[in-house]
């Protein structure tokens, strides 16, 4: 079980340090009031995920700790999820309640069919 702590921890640790890259990198080329950031890192998220658990079910010596490490790790803390659902209430709070429902609907059926193209792409 510890074992399997520090390989989510380490992994934790990483996709939040990715996350804050690929935030910034985004946010320095696309500036509108739309949380593109937020939303591309969790469609990039959902992609990985879905990629990963595909390629992974298909080779027999794949070790579970380094699944924990790349899917509740990495993706975990790379993926934003937590910030979309804050960013959705600041959005409706300043008025912006059409953007607030883009924002939503696109990323539920985005990441959906990110995550469905990564498991294709991972076979």
């Amino acid at each position: 079980m510890l074992r399997d702590i520090i390989f989510v921890a380490g992994g934790s640790a990483l996709g939040g340090v990715l996350r804050l890259l690929t935030g910034r990198l985004v946010k320095a080329y696309v500036q509108t009031a739309f949380p593109w950031p937020t939303f591309l890192i969790n469609i990039l998220g959902c992609f990985a995920i879905g990629w990963i658990h595909a390629w992974a079910t298909r080779q027999p010596q794949f070790r579970p700790e380094i699944l924990l490490l790349l899917t509740t790790g990495i993706c975990g803390g790379f993926t934003t999820f937590s910030a979309f659902a804050q960013e959705n209430i600041l959005l409706m709070r300043s008025g912006s309640f059409s953007t607030a429902m883009v924002y939503m609907i696109a990323s539920v059926a985005v990441g959906l069919f990110a995550t469905w193209v990564g498991m294709l792409a991972g076979r």
